[in-house]
Parts: structure tokens; C-alpha cells; sequence
């Protein structure tokens, strides 16, 4: 009786996944409407950390891989709504809220690794690659790897100086601001020995620009009309 009971449970529950998966994707719940419209979800899947930039009339879409599942993921899409997997950058385990630009005719992305600890830049000259992937250095010239940090962006100004914003999980979790080489594969002010140390002592560890905050994750700067966002 019990067998039966659990086999019986086991079969609602499973009929009960069938049903919402099919409603989740059934394209008149979801996405483009047809008719002008659209409705949330866009994307009925899991594409957490997204980062997004628009080239002339197309947008790119990349996303993290947080379940341990192969590659950083590649979509384009013409209208922000109806998007299409173009490719895949990497296949590595546990990428955290990579960063997607465009400057100096490439495409970039800045990501670190969960198994391996590295910070990385990848770039190529178009979207669907192929993808130089490099660990990027310390001032002194040693690749950053074997680290703990996380969710870095990149950022180029009008002057031709670079920067990286990124966190180092867990204790003094907030975001650190660095100076990175003008060809973004450097971080100017930063010494792994440093960066590997839990301290509120920011030497050759970049600098703090928000010593109130406490937490900074999936971080992404931007500039606009003279100012400077940090999200």
C-alpha cells in the first residue's frame, strides 16, 4: 500500500511538472504576442545576470552560467523581445555576471571562474567569434589567477583610460574600483599577493569607492553625460 501511495505521488507530481513547463513554454503565454505586444516572461529559461549592449540596430545578450553548465551564452535579437542563441564564448564550470562590450572594434567580455578563481577578458572581432580567451595580469605582470573575486565590468573613458569594477565575496563584500591598460588585459593598480588577503586595506587592491557599502554584486559601471553609474 505504501508502494502504491509513493508511486501514485510520484506520478501527480511528475504530471504536475509536465503541466507547468508546457505552460511556461507555450509561446501564447509568453514573448512576442504577434500583434505588437509582448508579455513577460521573454525568455522562459534561466538567463540569470544578463548584460546586454546595442550595436547600431542589433543587441547582443550574454548571461552567467551559475548551475555549474557549460558556456557563456550568446543571443541577438532586432527588438529586445524575440531573441536568438547565436553561440556560446566559453565552456568552463560557475561564471559569475559577466560583461558584455564593444570598444576598439572588439567585442569584450570580463568574467571570473568559480574553479578555477581567475579573472578573464575574452574578445573577438565578432560576435559569434572565434573568442581569444586570456587571464588578465597584475601591475606586476603575473595572471590573475587562483583568486575569490567576482562579477567585474569594464570601463573605457573619453580620455583613454580604463577601468574595472569587481568584488571579492563574502567578508567586505563590496565593489572595488580599478585602473586597467588602456587595451583592458591589465589592472594597473592591483598585486595578486594583495588580492588573494581579506583587508579593509585597499594597497595595490584598487580602491574602495563606496566605503558605506557592505555588499556589491552583479556590479556594472556606465558613464552618461558627464556621470558615472555605478549599478
Amino acid at each position: 500500500m505504501k508502494n502504491r501511495f509513493l508511486i501514485v505521488s510520484f506520478i501527480l507530481v511528475l504530471l504536475f511538472i509536465v503541466k507547468y513547463s508546457s505552460a511556461q513554454h507555450d509561446g501564447k503565454r509568453w514573448g512576442d504576442m504577434g500583434n505588437g505586444n509582448y508579455r513577460n516572461m521573454i525568455l522562459p529559461a534561466d538567463y540569470c545576470d544578463p548584460d546586454a549592449i546595442r550595436i547600431g540596430k542589433d543587441y547582443y545578450m550574454i548571461s552567467s552560467t551559475m548551475q555549474f553548465s557549460g558556456g557563456i551564452v550568446n543571443l541577438h535579437s532586432l527588438d529586445i523581445v524575440n531573441w536568438k542563441t547565436i553561440g556560446y564564448l566559453i565552456y568552463s564550470k560557475g561564471i559569475y555576471a559577466p560583461s558584455l562590450r564593444y570598444h576598439d572594434k572588439k567585442f569584450r567580455v570580463y568574467f571570473t571562474t568559480y574553479k578555477n578563481g581567475g579573472i578573464y577578458v575574452a574578445t573577438a572581432k565578432k560576435i559569434t567569434g572565434p573568442w581569444n580567451v586570456q587571464l588578465m595580469k597584475d601591475k606586476n605582470g603575473v595572471e590573475l589567477y587562483g583568486l575569490n573575486w567576482d562579477d567585474n565590468c569594464p570601463l573605457w573613458d573619453e580620455d583613454g583610460k580604463a577601468y574595472m569594477i569587481a568584488s571579492n565575496p563574502q567578508k567586505n563584500w563590496f565593489p572595488i574600483l580599478f585602473q586597467m591598460s588602456p587595451d583592458g588585459t591589465q589592472l594597473l593598480d592591483a598585486d595578486i599577493n594583495k588580492l588573494k588577503i581579506k583587508t579593509l586595506d585597499q594597497t595595490d587592491r584598487g580602491t574602495n569607492i563606496l566605503p558605506e557599502a557592505t555588499w556589491g554584486e552583479g556590479n556594472k559601471i556606465f558613464k552618461k553625460d558627464g556621470y558615472y553609474y555605478l549599478y
